[in-house]
């Protein structure tokens, strides 16, 4: 009968033993609240759009693309100084399509790296008045 109660109280002392021990930890290291950051998310703001328009051009080493481009102004005066340079800009447009070949505007990336570049040319005719270059369509064939 002994070697039946001895288990029981190994029990009964172990959970003792781990009762106590949480209560005296919290007691000499109190549990902290944890700390919350909120961040404020702005809504993804977007400028005035001007449409460029369908642009056709023959690339480089063969290959025809046919675009529809939209440039995002940086606010509502950057309109007004775009649209009255349209030509020119449109222009430069058809001379960075007409430098770029049918492999070089094959993949997301280089479609990538040409909105780069016409972003960085146009904004030298423009004042930096441009956030984005943005495709509405996008067409081409070698």
């Amino acid at each position: 009968m002994k070697k039946k109660i001895l288990p029981f109280l190994m029990l009964i002392i172990g959970i003792g033993f781990g009762v106590g021990g949480m209560i005296i930890k919290d007691i000499l290291f109190p549990p902290q609240a944890p700390k919350v950051v909120y961040t404020e998310r702005k809504p993804d703001e977007t400028g005035p759009v001007v449409e460029v328009g369908e642009i056709t051009a023959i690339l480089q080493g063969g290959g025809v693309v046919k675009t529809e481009i939209v440039l995002e102004g940086v606010n509502k005066k950057s309109i007004e100084t775009i649209e009255s340079r349209l030509v020119f800009v449109r222009d430069r447009i058809l001379q960075i399509l007409m430098a770029r070949s049918a492999n070089e505007i094959n993949s997301t990336t280089g479609q990538e790296e040409l909105k780069e570049e016409l972003l960085e040319n146009l904004n030298e005719m423009c004042a930096d008045n441009i956030r984005r270059v943005l495709f509405s369509s996008f067409i081409f064939s070698r």
